[in-house]
């Protein structure tokens, strides 16, 4: 007659393998969250810096009572961006839109974030706006955030299948 079995969860070894393999596990996702985390916000910090700057640029054109050159500016600006990545908006006193590819009338001074309704683009489109006054008129500059999405879905979806190779690896050094 044979012994009771050994059995294989019961063992010392398999245990402390297992829970070595859990603490990796949870080091990795913690690592790669914060990792992730990091890269989100410089991806925002860099994006506000290239929203500001391009802003700046079309500003700098504008002199006392001469819309004529921002005017000019802006609409270069919306004919040399054909995907409407970049909208572009100079409204007067009233919300008249007086150059650029959208109306922005109701977006408050600074950072903004809004969804673009607008032909030509996918529904619901999330852009991320500077707004200002150069002179009289109200300034709009606003960028999609689609780049920065999908750049932020790759390094997610990088870290998932890392997540699930080092947790397959674990098990089965555990085993």
């Amino acid at each position: 007659m044979s012994g009771p079995r050994p059995s294989l969860v019961r063992s010392t070894p398999f245990r402390l393998a297992l829970t070595f393999a859990f603490l990796f596990v949870l080091a990795f996702i913690l690592s790669g969250a914060i990792v992730y985390q990091l890269m989100s916000n410089d991806l925002s910090r860099r994006l506000d810096e290239s929203i500001k700057e391009t802003y700046s640029v079309i500003a700098v054109t504008y002199a006392k009572s001469d819309r004529e050159d921002l005017i000019s500016t802006i609409n270069d600006h919306v004919q040399l961006d054909t995907d409407k990545d970049q909208l572009f908006s100079l409204t007067d006193q009233n919300g008249n839109r007086l150059a650029g590819n959208f109306t922005a009338s109701d977006l408050p001074d600074g950072f903004s974030m809004f969804a673009a309704r607008l032909p030509g683009v996918p529904p619901d489109t999330m852009y991320r706006a500077y707004t200002g006054e150069v002179g009289d008129p109200t300034l709009t500059v606003a960028f999609s955030l689609s780049e920065t999405e999908e750049l932020e879905t790759i390094v997610l979806m990088s870290f998932g299948w890392g997540t699930l190779f080092i947790t397959g690896l674990a098990i089965a050094g555990g085993a």
